[in-house]
């Protein structure tokens, strides 16, 4: 393994004499690396009233929002808004307006969304991907809210318009008939980015095809060497568990629970998925973008996705998708008073505050700041404890440890010869099932050699330079290291 500083952990047993397992990390702190896409961060938000009342100016909704998209932004680059998911295929510009209303059809674009959708991107640099209605809709209907867009929303503040929502599942959801294919679907597609293509004023402003959990994910890479000619990203959407108790097996990987959110595979599909697409697109000079995810379809599981759990789950995620070569994700939020895995929610004096996934976000952010690479860094037969390295341009480096062990906590020596550490942050919460917003604490690093009791501090410099970090069960811990001149 040339190049590579292999590092030596210890997980500790909580309350168990038996002595320290090994684990192996090996940590390449001069790799170039991957770079990390500036603005790698982004939501996905419903149509109607969940992003109307986010954006409104009423309550301070929308002072609220913007101070928590631009904490993201000042390290990472503003976030990418996705507006869609269920809703992209039920709404329509002006309803009221229409002839001949479609059944199904029954969310309101209005005036006043796209003024306060204007302003929040005046105010956080937040570019969108405005969804168009495929399942329910007309070439007509998204010509007509693509014009409106364009011109009350601004072009410069729209990154794509996207067509249609999870066209794998418009069977199940009875907008298209049984027998629907590939083929179909690549005509609808077709028909409706013809009819919008004359009033974009830049090539590269459609996204699709926005597969999901069902049988066309697996015809992505298919749809994207035939339909390229449309195409200026690719977004396709996932979700490792399985809607709220849908999935009968206990044993299923997506059946709901913190075991299994927590376990290696709920996580790697971020990149196993990925590479794959992006390999497809690559031919083609295409980026690929994680249009919606979340921890468990149908608005997540309560005890599941709004719990300390899902918190560690996505800072792996996050750097899998990057790893995987994603140029962003859009984290689904699909309504705030409804749905487990919000990012946001409303406290009891009705203001707009942050739960616990904002915290994975904004931890990916400032690892990820002044143009990030990734660096190679691999835990070894150990996939409950992974260790994430960047390096930006001004070589500072930024180790992330996620130990996702619910009853261990772990003991590593971090290879560290040459740099300083100049600040580590710890990301904990009481239990992995807590509910409440994570804890940031700084801690201090100890001169105690590691010689004497492994217990003593969380932080020291072993005799040859490295770091020994101790750190509890469920937690994450950011190091940041820079280089002695």
């Amino acid at each position: 393994m040339a190049g590579f500083t292999v590092a030596r952990s210890h997980a500790l047993r909580a309350a168990s004499s038996e002595g320290p397992t090994v684990i192996e990390a090996a940590i390449n702190l001069k790799d170039a690396g991957s770079s990390i896409a500036r603005s790698f961060l982004g939501l996905s938000i419903e149509y109607g009233p969940t992003v109307s009342n986010m954006v409104s100016s009423g309550h301070g909704h929308r002072r609220s929002l913007e101070g928590m998209l631009n904490e993201w932004g000042r390290f990472n680059g503003p976030p990418v808004l996705r507006i869609g998911g269920n809703s992209e295929d039920m709404a329509a510009w002006n309803l009221p307006a229409l002839r001949h209303p479609r059944p199904g059809v029954t969310i309101d674009i209005t005036p006043q969304f796209c003024r306060d959708m204007r302003r929040l991107c005046r105010k956080t640099g937040v570019k969108l991907i405005l969804g168009l209605n495929l399942g329910r809709g007309t070439p007509a209907m998204a010509r007509r809210w693509v014009r409106e867009a364009l011109m009350r929303i601004g072009a410069k503040h729209i990154l794509a318009f996207e067509i249609g929502n999870e066209p794998d599942a418009y069977v199940l959801t009875h907008q298209r008939k049984p027998g629907y294919t590939l083929t179909d679907y690549e005509k609808n597609f077709a028909t409706v980015a013809n009819a919008i293509a004359p009033l974009l004023p830049r090539p590269g402003m459609i996204a699709g095809p926005a597969f999901s959990c069902f049988w066309l994910k697996q015809q992505t890479a298919v749809f994207i060497r035939q339909m390229h000619r449309y195409l200026g990203l690719v977004t396709i959407h996932d979700y490792p568990l399985g809607i709220r108790r849908a999935i009968p097996m206990r044993t299923s990987i997506r059946y709901d629970s913190i075991a299994h959110l927590l376990d290696h595979r709920s996580s790697y599909i971020y990149y196993s998925i990925l590479s794959k697409t992006v390999a497809a697109a690559r031919q083609f000079h295409l980026p690929v973008r994680w249009g919606e995810m979340n921890s468990a379809a149908g608005g997540g599981d309560p005890g599941i996705s709004d719990s300390f759990a899902s918190v560690l789950w996505l800072t792996n995620a996050l750097f899998y998708a990057a790893q995987g070569g994603a140029v962003g994700v859009n984290l689904h939020d699909a309504g705030s008073a409804l749905c487990p895995y919000a990012i946001f929610r409303y406290n009891r004096k009705d203001h707009l505050v942050p739960h616990p996934d904002y915290d994975a976000m904004l931890l990916f952010a400032m690892a990820s700041c002044h143009g990030a690479r990734l660096l190679s860094a691999i835990t070894l037969r150990r996939r409950h404890v992974k260790v994430w390295a960047t390096r930006n341009r001004n070589g500072t480096i930024r180790l992330v440890i996620v130990n996702s062990r619910m009853h261990r906590g772990v003991r590593l020596q971090v290879p560290a010869r040459g740099y300083g550490l100049t600040d580590v942050v710890s990301v904990s919460a009481p239990s992995v099932v807590s509910f409440e917003m994570p804890t940031w604490q700084n801690i201090r690093p100890s001169n105690a050699s590691l010689a004497g009791n492994p217990r003593a501090s969380s932080l020291a410099r072993t005799s040859r330079g490295e770091l020994g970090v101790s750190m509890p069960q469920a937690s994450i811990y950011m190091l940041t290291l820079k280089r002695r001149d």
